[in-house]
């Protein structure tokens, strides 16, 4: 592995679903696990696939490196198409997919250094190279010193270190993960996530993050899939898919982080030709730029912000704003497409709903 090359995200895809179905069971007990599931995960980036318990985010996982095996449609990795391998094949082939668990999975009778070895001990691997790898790995995840502890006697987060030490030992072209951070403390969660970027710029291996935690897809990911019921609802850039989800099950899934507006916050007011209520969903360069501002300067109406918050998503802003545009008839339009020409996400808001809300928050 060379640790000195930084990663660039290409547009060709090393992982490929193209219309994936899994069913457990049979007849009337049946369960749809995947419907229909395409998607691309482009080379050296790292792809968050969201959703809630019972999606099916993990089953989708372990068909990527076969552990499942899909009824229908087809897997590609790296250029092997995973679904027509079988025996020998399928294990040389797994070989360059890493795999990193929840619960660690370490062998317990095992310290770091023998765990790190065991998957180039199966692969028949020199000892003097199993040597030369496991030494670098363990600098590379920041175990140094640690070569000889055994699971019992490391925490939650070095145990996972070791386990993404042991998923890289066979210079993997995909790293898979499968809600690697959930057993983990807040504070442990972001030490580990900002190793796997670390490493992901270092040697440029591809990630593919299954989780059900927004801020873990917010903190890494480049791009993101939400999941619903076995399928893919929702697809894209990361910053695109938080500032203008179009799914009911995306939004859902961000209504704890900017999604909800605290219905008290709306003055009593109807939506008209002079007033129109929306949220502004910003993202990149529109969050940090002074849009409202400029707003103001060119086009004749009142913005009266009633709500926002913003944050950073990978270094970069990102928010929304409650406004209500008040100004002559024409002027809000222009307002609006102006807003939109800037690439602001524009909703006007449902101001029914919302006064229906606000009585039931005073009533609670």
């Amino acid at each position: 592995m060379n640790t000195n090359t930084a990663s660039t995200t290409s547009s060709r895809p090393i992982v490929r679903l193209t219309d994936v179905n899994k069913t457990f069971g049979t007849g009337k007990d049946s369960v749809s696990a995947l419907r229909n599931v395409s998607l691309s995960v482009p080379q050296g980036a790292i792809y968050g696939v969201i959703g809630l318990s019972g999606a099916g985010k993990s089953t989708l996982i372990r068909c990527i490196n076969m552990l499942e095996r899909p009824d229908s449609g087809s897997i590609a990795v790296a250029g092997r198409e995973m679904t027509r391998l079988s025996g020998h094949e399928l294990m040389v082939a797994r070989r360059r997919i890493g795999m990193i668990f929840q619960h660690f999975n370490l062998l317990n009778s095992r310290n770091v250094y023998g765990n790190i070895a065991f998957p180039l001990e199966i692969a028949g691997v020199p000892k003097a190279k199993i040597k030369a790898r496991v030494e670098e790995l363990i600098e590379l995840v920041g175990l140094n010193g640690r070569a000889k502890a055994y699971p019992a006697q490391l925490s939650g987060g070095q145990k996972q270190r070791v386990g993404i030490a042991r998923a890289l030992a066979n210079e993997p072209d995909v790293l898979l993960s499968d809600e690697a951070t959930s057993a983990l403390d807040p504070e442990t969660t972001i030490q580990v996530l900002q190793l796997i970027r670390d490493i992901n710029r270092r040697t440029g291996v591809t990630v593919v993050m299954i989780t059900h935690e927004m801020n873990v897809i917010r903190e890494i990911c480049d791009q993101v899939a939400v999941m619903n019921d076995g399928s893919v609802v929702e697809a894209g850039a990361t910053a695109d898919v938080f500032s203008r989800p179009q799914s009911s099950a995306a939004r859902r899934l961000l209504r704890s982080q900017f999604e909800s507006t605290p219905a008290t916050v709306i003055p009593d007011l109807t939506n008209s030709d002079h007033h129109k209520l929306v949220k502004l969903s910003f993202a990149g360069a529109s969050a940090s730029a002074p849009i409202i501002a400029e707003l103001i300067r060119s086009i004749a109406v009142t913005p009266n912000i009633l709500y926002g918050r913003i944050d950073r998503m990978q270094g970069q802003p990102w928010g929304t704003l409650v406004v209500d545009l008040a100004g002559e008839p024409e002027a809000v339009k222009e307002a609006l497409k102006y807003l939109e020409r800037r690439e602001v996400h524009v909703i006007e808001l449902d101001v029914t709903a919302i006064e229906q809300a606000k009585e039931s928050e005073q009533n609670d």
